[in-house]
C-alpha cells in the first residue's frame, strides 16, 4: 500500500495548478474535512 500511496512513479508531485487549487477549495466547502472523499476528485495526486 505504501508503494501506491507514496512511492509509485505515477503519482503527480508537482504543485497544484490554479484550476486544481480552486477545485480543492470548492470541494472543501462542499465536503468539509472528508479528505477521503475529496481525494477521489484528484486521481493521480
Amino acid at each position: 500500500l505504501r508503494w501506491f500511496n507514496q512511492l509509485g512513479p505515477r503519482i503527480n508531485r508537482k504543485a497544484f495548478s490554479d484550476e486544481e487549487e480552486e477545485r480543492l477549495l470548492s470541494a472543501h466547502r462542499v465536503y468539509g474535512n472528508k479528505w477521503a472523499m475529496i481525494s477521489r476528485l484528484f486521481p493521480g495526486r
